[in-house]
């Protein structure tokens, strides 16, 4: 829901490339990805939406049979990679990318620009891991 509302925020108040400096090192800025995850392969899967949103929702199908075969389990990990997932597949259906937002810097480097969902999507991952 977060994801959502902060992504029609940026959408409705901000214009693509705009930037509005938060702290020294956090930007927000309206960016369309066509990759997946932290823009990731956006080059190389850019006219692929279709792919992207077969296996979106593979996964989100997977790691629903994993959550109901490990009920003893703790599973917050694979709550937040689902709803990061749906939170992203969403905005790929409605707007044919993703609306991405946050701009993490050090310096010169940039941290690909990333949104609520991607965030969801790699602590549930790292949860996992754990």
């Amino acid at each position: 829901m977060i994801d959502l509302k902060t992504k029609k925020y940026i959408q409705t108040n901000l214009n693509i490339q705009e930037i509005i400096f938060i702290t020294k090192n956090i930007n927000i800025t309206y960016k369309n990805n066509t990759g997946i995850i932290f823009g990731c392969f956006k080059n190389q899967i850019e006219h692929n939406q279709k792919i992207i949103i077969i296996i979106s929702i593979i996964t989100v199908i997977i790691l629903l049979i994993i959550l109901h075969k490990n009920k003893n389990t703790n599973n917050i990990g694979y709550i937040l990679i689902i709803s990061g997932i749906l939170g992203n597949l969403l905005d790929r259906l409605v707007n044919k990318s993703v609306i991405d937002f946050i701009d993490l810097h050090i310096n010169n480097y940039h941290f690909p620009t990333f949104n609520i969902s991607d965030i969801s999507i790699f602590i549930g991952t790292n949860l996992i891991i754990l």
